[in-house]
């Protein structure tokens, strides 16, 4: 004789082992969405500033000069002076305009680029510094590094020029 159960169903305890689970696996993939947003973020904002530092810098190399206004000194001579810290020809900090007419002065030539559209921050720094890396003997060539700083980040490029 065949006996038959009359509980169809589930016990509570099945039903709390496949919560449990269920939450577990939620959490997991939640995780692993915040983790990518965030990290699409952070590969975003490196890639504008990476553009951006590498645009001012061309701005330069396209002028093939510093301005006129900086010479080579303690500041700058990283040959006799291994951590001068540069001399900066043009920035965004506190408002100052990134611009330059190859004396100094400022000149609709060379513009800071335009980053309210962009996923940098807003209070981002765009910094152009020179050095003299073989020392202040006529005819060396000095080396201007392009710097974007956002939070607590910064992309950096640099070139030589004479």
């Amino acid at each position: 004789m065949v006996v038959q159960r009359a509980d169809i169903g589930f016990t509570v305890a099945e039903l709390v082992v496949t919560l449990v689970i269920l939450s577990l696996f939620v959490g997991l993939f939640y995780q692993m969405f915040v983790t990518g947003q965030s990290q699409q973020q952070f590969i975003s904002q490196r890639a504008v500033a990476n553009d951006v530092a590498q645009s001012n810098l061309g701005k330069v190399t396209s002028k093939n000069q510093i301005p006129g206004s900086i010479t080579c000194n303690s500041t700058n001579d990283t040959l006799n002076y291994p951590s001068a810290p540069g001399t900066v020809i043009a920035t965004s900090a506190s408002g100052a305009s990134l611009k330059w007419n190859g004396d100094g002065s400022p000149s609709s030539g060379l513009a800071k680029e335009n980053i309210s559209n962009t996923v940098l921050p807003s209070s981002s720094n765009q910094e152009l510094r020179v050095f003299y890396p073989r020392g202040c003997a006529s005819n060396m060539p000095a080396r201007i590094v392009s710097t974007v700083t956002y939070g607590s980040e910064s992309v950096s490029h640099a070139t030589f020029v004479k």
